[in-house]
């Protein structure tokens, strides 16, 4: 199942890079710091820049061209110098700052101290590419297992596979699209963790309503198992 998934999966990073090569944009930069592009851009000169490369991207209606669009979006964090001036409120464990909304995207930053926690939730209909600024936060990405999730509002217990594990230190990206890696969590290492989202609608109705949730391991222990999650953060 997972080699059949990792075949699937390159087939589609492969066909989202020759579809936004078609588009006319510069070669696409994947999650690899050793590919990184030089991070020489201002936030403001970052904003107008990506807005532009990124709209002529959209609407994305298909997985291979969401794909592209979120690949993009990761390319053009690689030129952030670094975000506007923030202050953090110390007294939360995890700080969730928006720091600018254009007519594609919206960016936030978040400050999580040593070992704080964003619980699990997902991202209907949106794409999400996560840059680590500082620290190292440990990210890990879910899709369902089986059958759509139930409506917000029910107790009942679903399947969440979990499909990437990976640590965020400064210029490492995490990707999650409509279609794939919707869910997502993050951890705070042991000093702390400083790191940035665009985040993009491909859609209208639904997009932006999200919920927290419980995950409970069971016999679940990482990458390729399902775990049972619950919506809400109680019981």
């Amino acid at each position: 199942m997972n080699e059949a998934t990792d075949f699937q999966r390159g087939w589609i990073e492969r066909r989202a890079l020759l579809v936004f090569a078609a588009a006319g944009a510069a070669p696409l930069l994947l999650p690899s710091r050793s590919r990184a592009a030089p991070a020489d851009l201002s936030y403001a000169t970052f904003l107008d820049r990506a807005t532009e490369a990124l709209d002529a991207l959209l609407p994305a209606a298909g997985r291979a061209e969401q794909d592209a669009y979120v690949y993009a979006a990761a390319a053009q964090l690689r030129r952030l110098a670094g975000p506007p001036e923030l202050v953090f409120n110390d007294k939360y464990k995890l700080d969730i700052k928006p720091t600018g909304k254009t007519k594609v995207f919206a960016v936030t930053v978040l400050r999580a101290k040593p070992g704080a926690i964003q619980p699990p939730h997902n991202h209907p209909l949106y794409s999400v590419a996560t840059m680590g600024l500082t620290g190292e936060v440990r990210v890990r990405n879910f899709e369902p297992a089986g059958s759509a999730p139930p409506p917000y509002a029910s107790r009942e217990t679903f399947g969440l596979r979990e499909t990437r594990a990976q640590v965020l230190r400064p210029g490492d990206i995490s990707t999650l699209a409509p279609s794939r890696d919707n869910f997502h969590t993050f951890e705070a290492g042991p000093s702390g963790a400083v790191w940035i989202d665009i985040s993009t609608p491909h859609g209208k109705e639904g997009a932006g309503d999200f919920s927290y949730l419980r995950l409970t391991p069971g016999e679940a222990r990482g990458v390729g198992d399902v775990f049972e999650a619950r919506w809400g953060l109680k019981d």
